[in-house]
Formats: C-alpha cells, sequence, structure tokens
C-alpha cells in the first residue's frame, strides 16, 4: 500500500479492504487520498518519521494540506496547534524542531500528525519499543483516548504480549506472515488453541499471579469504551 515494493521482483496477492474499497491493485490517485487520510501510519522511531529540518508544526500542517488543498497556511497551523494540545503538547512548541522533543514527546507528535485528517484506521507498527514503560503506558494510552472523539480504529502491530493484553480488544496471530490463530484477546491470552501461541503465551513475562497456579498470568484490559467504526479485512501474500 506504501509503494515500497518493486513491481518487476514482487507478487502482491489477496485483498485488502477498506470501508469496502479495494486496495490491492488501486490506481496511484486512490492510494495518495488513503494515505495520512482514511489510513494513517505510526512507526516505531518517531526521529525517522520527521524531517530534522523543520519544526513539527509545519510538519503536520503539510499534512493537513495535501488532503485539504482548499485550506491556507492558517487554517492548517491552527490544525496543527489543535492536535498537539489533544496529545498533550503546548502550541508553543510549533515550531520546535525534532530534536529538542523527548523520544516519548516525538512519538506523541506522530501520533498527532497521524491523526491530523481523522482517519478511519491508524495502524500502529511497535510504536513503544524504543520507549521507558512509564512513557510508553502514555504513549500506548493515547489512541484509544482519541478513538471515540474521532472514530478511529487501531490495528497494532506488536510483539509484546503486555502490550497486546493491555491496550486490544481483538488479537490475530502471525508467523512468518501467515495467520496462526485469531481470538477476542481474553479468550486467547486465557486459553490459546495453536500449539504456536502457547508457546509465546509460555514464554512472556508474567506479573499477575493466579492463586494456586505457582505462575503469573497475562490479564487482558476490560472492554474498550469504544467499537471501532470501520472494517478492514485483508488477506493474501507479499513475495
Amino acid at each position: 500500500m506504501l509503494g515500497l515494493h518493486d513491481p518487476r521482483t514482487t507478487t502482491v496477492s489477496g485483498s485488502i479492504r477498506l470501508d469496502g474499497q479495494e486496495l490491492v491493485g488501486a490506481g496511484e490517485p486512490l492510494l495518495r487520498g488513503v494515505r495520512g487520510g482514511r489510513a494513517a501510519l505510526v512507526l516505531q522511531d518517531a526521529l525517522t518519521s520527521l524531517s530534522p529540518f523543520h519544526g513539527v508544526g509545519a510538519q503536520l500542517a503539510e499534512t493537513y494540506r495535501l488532503h485539504h488543498p482548499r485550506a491556507g497556511r492558517a487554517e492548517a497551523r491552527r490544525r496543527a496547534a489543535e492536535m498537539l494540545d489533544r496529545v498533550g503538547i503546548p502550541s508553543a512548541r510549533l515550531r520546535d524542531h525534532p530534536h529538542r522533543f523527548s523520544g516519548g514527546t516525538r512519538q506523541r507528535v506522530v501520533i498527532a500528525m497521524a491523526l491530523m485528517n481523522e482517519p478511519r484506521l491508524l495502524i500502529a507498527d511497535e510504536p513503544t519499543t524504543a520507549l521507558d514503560a512509564r512513557v510508553q503506558r502514555q504513549v500506548l494510552d493515547l489512541p484509544g483516548e482519541l478513538q471515540c472523539e474521532h472514530g478511529t480504529a487501531v490495528l497494532l502491530v506488536s510483539h509484546d504480549l503486555g502490550v497486546v493484553a493491555g491496550t486490544t480488544d481483538r488479537t490475530l496471530v502471525l508467523r512468518d506472515g501467515s495467520e496462526v490463530e485469531s481470538a477476542p484477546t481474553g479468550e486467547l491470552l486465557a486459553a490459546p488453541r495453536a500449539p504456536y501461541t502457547r508457546a509465546l503465551v509460555g514464554a512472556a513475562l508474567r506479573t499477575d499471579s493466579v492463586p494456586g497456579s505457582g505462575r503469573g498470568a497475562l490479564i487482558a484490559a476490560p472492554g474498550r469504551r469504544c467499537s471501532p467504526f470501520v472494517r478492514l479485512r485483508g488477506r493474501g501474500s507479499t513475495r
């Protein structure tokens, strides 16, 4: 979907639908409207997601104007200030460059950028791997806090079952790019069916003890306050 593959050496098969619209094989004009608009991406390393040459406000404003070509600079700047405020960053820091922010605050900037155009789908790919536990919790709480307001579905990619247990409603386990098991998060962690999933759960760091078991358990978070408003279906392979 990002167009990073070489079509001469790569074959993409299967189907990806966003709000019922097929994206595999779609033309570039359609995909440009999806990227950063209807769907947004938050990557692991916020520093490499931001330009070191421009203030964060200018970068957020650019994201907005790409999808709102009639918007003026003042409107885009107001929108950037609003989104920074919603992720807990004072608008006075609009002109600051990325190197002046801590790792956790930079990730907040990237989340603000991803939400600039109120996407239907937010893909968070290992968004907290490089952060300490306290900052990790703050960053992970942001998409959930903003989910109701924007009606955004969140797709979290993570190897950390503790993060998965605390933030997701449903979990899909992959191995070598293929589906192993899918179930509501609480059910999957409490009673995994596939041997591979059982091995993953068994290897996870456990902090909540189960009386009489002599071991801990991963405890899934209570049900989320909001249900996603978008359905994304995609199965296939990339070779």
